[in-house]
C-alpha cells in the first residue's frame, strides 16, 4: 500500500477514540453507500421505474454505467492520491459522491439519475483503495485481523443490507429516502475526515508522474465497453452498435496491458499479478464478485416472479444473506492467519457449489425456512472465498507490490463484474425465449391459462440455467482456491514484527 498513505496517517492528530476506529468509519460511510444504492437500486427498481415513468431498459442504464464509472475510479484513484494526499483527496471525493447522491435524491428523469450515479460510481471508485490501504495501516499489528472483520461486514455487508432497504422500499412505495439516508453517511464522512484527518506537510508530499498514454487508452477502454453494455440487452449481440465496440475494447486492452508492462508508472500494473498465488487469488475474488451479481439477479426473479413472496418474508431473506456474511467475517479474522486463504477459500466455494446444485433443480414449492438457510449459505461461502482471495492476493509477494497487486485485482474485477452484468441479461433473455418456445411447442392447444404456465415454465427453466451459471462460478472458486493453498498460504496478516505494506 501506497508510502504516502503511510506518511499522512503516522502523525495524526491526538484522540481519545483509536485512530482504527475512525478510519473504518471514513471507510464504510464512503464506500458502503456505494455498495448499498446499487443493491437497493436492484430490488427496488421497480418503485423508481414507476415513480419516474420509465422504461425497464432505461432502468439499465444508471445502475450499469454506475458500475463502469467505479471501475474506471480505481486506477485513477491510485493515480491521483499520491498527487493530492489523503486529506485533500478524501474529503474533495466525499463532497463529490454527495452532489451525486443529492442529484439522483432530486432525480425527475433519466438523465438526472444517470448522472448521479456515475458521479457517485466515479468518486467512490477513486476513494477505494486510497481509503482502505489508510484504513489497513491504522490497525495496530495486534489488531490486524479485525481489519478483515470490518471489511467483510462494513462492504461486503453494505450490499446485503442495501437489499434489505431496497425490499423496505417496495413496501413503503418509496424510494427518495433510500438517498436521503446516504446523504447523512456522506455528511459524517465530511465532518468526522475533517476533524480528524491531518493536513500533509509538503515534505511529505510524493512526487507522481502521470502515464498520459495509459489514462488515455483506460479512458478509450471504458468508453469502448459503454456501448455493448448499454445495448447488448434491447439490439442483441449481432448489433454494430455492439460487436463493433467489443472488437476495439479487446484492442485497446491489449494496447493497455502492453503499455502498462513497459511504463515505469503503469495505469493498472497487471505485471504485479505474475506469481501463481496472486492469480489464483484474483480468480477467486473475481469469479466472487460475478457471483454475487448472478445470486441477487437470480433470487430477486426466483423470489418475485416464482415464489410471490411478501415484502417481510423478502426482507428475512435478505437478512439471513447478511447473517452469513457476519458469521464468516468473524471466522475470517480469527482463522486467516491459521488456516491461509487457500483453505478458507475451499469451505466457502464448497458452500456455493452445494447451494448451486440445490438450485439449479429448485421448484416452487420450496421451503422459505430452506431457502433462507441456503441465503445465509452463500452470504458465508461467497464473503468468506471473495476477501480470502482479496487479502490472499495483497499478501501474495513482495510487500513493496502490495499495493499494485491490490490495484489490478480490483481492476479487473469491477471491470469484469461491469460487463458482465449485462451480458448475463442477454442471455437470460435468450434462454427464456428459447424455453418459451419449448414449452409452447409441446402443447396440443394453446389457450390462456395454457400460455401463462408456459410462460412460468419458461422463466423457471431460465432460472435453473441462471443457477447453473453460478455452479460453475463456484467450481471455478473452488479450483482456485486449491491452486492457491497448494501454492502456500503466503504472509500472515498480523506478524510478530512490526512491517509496512
Amino acid at each position: 500500500m501506497s508510502q504516502s498513505n503511510h506518511a499522512t496517517m503516522t502523525n495524526p492528530k491526538k484522540l481519545s477514540i483509536p485512530k482504527y476506529i475512525i478510519m473504518s468509519i471514513l471507510t464504510i460511510f464512503s464506500i458502503g453507500p456505494q455498495y448499498f444504492l446499487n443493491l437497493s437500486y436492484t430490488v427496488g427498481q421497480s418503485v423508481i421505474q414507476n415513480g419516474l415513468h420509465l422504461s425497464a431498459q432505461e432502468m439499465l442504464i444508471p445502475s450499469s454505467l454506475s458500475s463502469l464509472a467505479f471501475a474506471l475510479g480505481i486506477p485513477l484513484g491510485r493515480v491521483f492520491s499520491k498527487k493530492f494526499g489523503l486529506r485533500n483527496f478524501y474529503l474533495s471525493l466525499v463532497f463529490v459522491f454527495l452532489c451525486g447522491t443529492i442529484i439522483d435524491a432530486l432525480s425527475y428523469n433519466i438523465t438526472t439519475l444517470i448522472i448521479g450515479r456515475v458521479i457517485q460510481g466515479l468518486s467512490a471508485g477513486m476513494l477505494f483503495l486510497t481509503i482502505l490501504s489508510a484504513k489497513f495501516l491504522s490497525f495496530p499489528n495486534h489488531l490486524r485481523q479485525f481489519f478483515m472483520f470490518s471489511v467483510v461486514v462494513g462492504l461486503f455487508g453494505a450490499s446485503a443490507i442495501g437489499a434489505i432497504f431496497g425490499t423496505i422500499s417496495l413496501s413503503t412505495d418509496a424510494w427518495r429516502w433510500l438517498y436521503i439516508i446516504n446523504i447523512f453517511c456522506s455528511l459524517l464522512c465530511l465532518c468526522v475526515g475533517f476533524v480528524t484527518l491531518p493536513k500533509q506537510k509538503a515534505e511529505q508530499k510524493e512526487k507522481t508522474v502521470i502515464n498520459k498514454n495509459g489514462l488515455l487508452l483506460l479512458g478509450l477502454l471504458t468508453a469502448a465497453f459503454a456501448f455493448p453494455i448499454l445495448n447488448l440487452q434491447e439490439k442483441g449481440f449481432d448489433s454494430v452498435y455492439v460487436w463493433p465496440f467489443l472488437v476495439i475494447a479487446i484492442i485497446l486492452m491489449t494496447l493497455l496491458f502492453k503499455n502498462d508492462s513497459r511504463n515505469e508508472f503503469p495505469i493498472v500494473p497487471i505485471r504485479a499479478l505474475a506469481q501463481p498465488k496472486a492469480v489464483f487469488g484474483t480468480v477467486m475474488a473475481a469469479a466472487g464478485h460475478i457471483s454475487l451479481i448472478v445470486i441477487f439477479v437470480g433470487v430477486n426473479g426466483y423470489m418475485r416472479t416464482i415464489k410471490n413472496v411478501s415484502f417481510i418474508d423478502f426482507t428475512y431473506f435478505y437478512c439471513c444473506f447478511f447473517i452469513g456474511i457476519v458469521i464468516s467475517a468473524i471466522l475470517c479474522a480469527l482463522f486467516y492467519d491459521r488456516w491461509g486463504a487457500g483453505i478458507l477459500g475451499i469451505v466457502g466455494s464448497i458452500l456455493t457449489v452445494i447451494v448451486s446444485m440445490k438450485w439449479s433443480s429448485i421448484q416452487p414449492e420450496a421451503s422459505l425456512t430452506t431457502l433462507n438457510f441456503q441465503m445465509a449459505c452463500l452470504g458465508f461461502g461467497l464473503s468468506m472465498t471473495f476477501i480470502s482471495g482479496a487479502i490472499g492476493t495483497l499478501f501474495a509477494g513482495n510487500a513493496h507490490q502490495a499495493s499494485s497487486r491490490s490495484a489490478s485485482l480490483h481492476t479487473i474485477r469491477n471491470y469484469a463484474g461491469a460487463v458482465f452484468a449485462p451480458f448475463l441479461g442477454w442471455f437470460l433473455y435468450l434462454l427464456n425465449a428459447n424455453q418459451y418456445e419449448k414449452q409452447i411447442g409441446q402443447l396440443s392447444q394453446i389457450d390462456t391459462i395454457a400460455d401463462i404456465n408456459a410462460k412460468k415454465a419458461a422463466i423457471l427453466s431460465t432460472y435453473h440455467g441462471l443457477f447453473a451459471i453460478l455452479l460453475i462460478l463456484g467450481v471455478i472458486m473452488l479450483i482456485a482456491s486449491i491452486g492457491k493453498m497448494a501454492t502456500g498460504k503466503g504472509h500472515a496478516l498480523v506478524k510478530k514484527e512490526k512491517t509496512t505494506v
